[in-house]
């Protein structure tokens, strides 16, 4: 995946001085790269990302993954890692809470999968729609009931899972809202 959009590249000045070459579009999709993949890994190493104000910006609000087929945002990778601060960072910058991926997840789909019910707390309390379909037409809560049932969750964060289904549930998760297969949460 490029960048959202070719001419972002332009605008955003170079990380920590390291010179203009950074500003091209090559230049640009590997800082965002190496972003995403040190959110991902849970890096310390974050916050020289986030020292100039322009690309930070950039890398919390419209980056996309680069050489990415899913289309991820940085609100997919926080979510997906479980690493609510940088999905707070995003939200503050403006980051699009319901920005949908290749599939049609969500960054709340990613928590909800993922069993990161303090990622999928916050989503909900900044607005994220917990009846939102992917393509499939899977909701959270059907994306975590499969988490659990299909063996995806190791035991020690059963727990976990089973907190962001009771966060689903109590905030109007439709357990009979139904997919493209006429399945459920109950029938998965």
């Amino acid at each position: 995946c490029a960048l959202t959009s070719t001419s972002s590249a332009a605008r955003y000045s170079p990380i920590r001085g390291v010179g203009d070459s950074l500003t091209n579009q090559m230049g640009m999709d590997l800082i965002v790269k190496a972003f995403f993949d040190a959110v991902s890994t849970g890096s310390n190493g974050l916050s020289d990302f986030l020292q100039t104000p322009d690309i930070a910006k950039f890398l919390l609000v419209d980056a996309r993954r680069p050489n990415c087929p899913q289309g991820d945002t940085i609100l997919h990778i926080a979510a997906r890692s479980g690493n609510l601060s940088v999905l707070t960072l995003a939200v503050e910058a403006g980051a699009d809470i319901e920005a949908m991926n290749a599939s049609g997840k969500r960054p709340l789909h990613e928590a909800a999968q993922c069993g990161h019910p303090e990622c999928a707390q916050f989503l909900i309390e900044n607005g994220a729609n917990v009846n939102a379909l992917k393509r499939g037409d899977w909701t959270p809560l059907m994306l975590s009931v499969a988490s659990c049932v299909y063996g995806s969750t190791p035991l020690p964060k059963v727990n976990q899972q089973l907190d962001v289904l009771r966060l689903l549930l109590r905030h109007g998760a439709d357990i009979s809202a139904v997919n493209k297969d006429g399945w459920n949460c109950l029938h998965i």
